[in-house]
């Protein structure tokens, strides 16, 4: 059986939203039960404290307090600067890849000006790049 160019596109986008409809419905199914799940937590936390324990095992399972750690830079440019002095392992740096493509695309446009538009790689130590092909599907 064979289909049409029209007939593949229109299917992929009806899928698509079919499924975007039933993730939106599965979320707001999903609300109920995790507010339940909310209260039940906060329930339980009243209760460990209360009781001063770090956990409360049972023959159904274990719910258990777990300390979580988060940072929020207030000033990054500060907390940068101290971090490359004290421990540099306090820092995550990666590339950005929207940064990048516009520096290499800035970059290309300029040496094809320059090199009477020749194509001119672009090397920025220490990364590499890929490209990679996706086939997307959008509405007329």
């Amino acid at each position: 059986m064979s289909f049409s160019d029209a007939q593949i596109v229109a299917r992929y986008l009806e899928l698509r939203e079919e499924l975007n409809q039933m993730e939106n419905k599965f979320k707001l199914a999903c609300i109920p039960h995790k507010d339940k799940m909310n209260q039940l937590e906060t329930i339980v936390g009243v209760m460990l404290t209360e009781r001063k324990k770090d956990n409360m095992p049972t023959e159904a399972g274990t719910a258990y307090k777990k300390e979580i750690f988060t940072v929020t830079a207030t000033n990054l440019s500060e907390f940068v600067d101290y971090a490359c002095d004290v421990d540099p392992k306090m820092l995550k740096i990666e590339p950005s890849t929207t940064g990048v493509k516009a520096f290499i695309d800035k970059k290309v446009k300029e040496n094809s000006k320059l090199m009477e538009n020749e194509r001119v790689p672009v090397i920025i130590p220490g990364i590499k790049t890929d490209k990679i092909i996706k086939v997307i599907f959008r509405k007329v």
